[in-house]
């Protein structure tokens, strides 16, 4: 019984050794594994006519592509007729990156007539300018303030007038507190 335990245990070990490793690809002869690490992706040069096509190497995905060409996926997925929402990459499979820009038509240049320049006319001779009578204003009295200066008021006015402005100021406050905190 314990030898079947230790060789559960040691099967178990092994298992979980292999399990953290690269995927591994067995050779045409003999079966035996041969470890293959995930290609980079490395972008393209473009071709003569200013298009990118990629060759696809093991490992790589369609997101490693997006990033390292800096294209939207869904023009990727476009351009190439992929299909489905998570398509499958082959190694050895071309995809076209990039279109081929449109050539844009440079214009040519033509001889064009210029235009007959004006002939100079003369101007007239400046005028000297005269001195003109000036309107002299005439003062206007002063007209009376709207409110009285209070300086010049006597003394018990004065007090009057300030003891009367604090009695409504006292009056605006207690009826501003009464109103606002009464409860409806």
């Amino acid at each position: 019984m314990r030898r079947f335990l230790y060789l559960t245990l040691l099967g178990l070990v092994l298992l979980a050794g292999f399990a953290g490793r690269p995927a591994a690809a067995h050779a045409q002869s003999g079966g035996t594994p041969v470890v293959q690490d995930i290609v980079p992706v490395t972008p393209s040069t473009p071709e003569a006519d200013g298009s990118i096509i990629h060759e696809v190497q093991y490992g790589q995905t369609l997101w490693m592509l997006v990033e390292a060409y800096g294209v939207d996926r869904d023009e990727l997925v476009r351009l190439n007729n992929l299909s489905g929402t998570n398509p499958i990459l082959f190694p050895g499979q071309k995809l076209i990156i990039r279109l081929a820009p449109t050539p844009t038509i440079t214009p040519t240049p033509t001889s064009t007539l210029r235009p007959p320049t004006r002939t100079a006319t003369l101007s007239p001779t400046p005028v000297t300018p005269r001195p003109t009578r000036t309107i002299t204003p005439i003062p206007s009295p002063t007209a009376r303030p709207l409110v009285p200066d209070f300086r010049q008021l006597e003394s018990s006015t004065r007090r009057g007038l300030g003891i009367g402005f604090l009695a409504v100021s006292v009056l605006g406050l207690a009826a501003v507190y009464y109103f606002g905190f009464r409860k409806n």
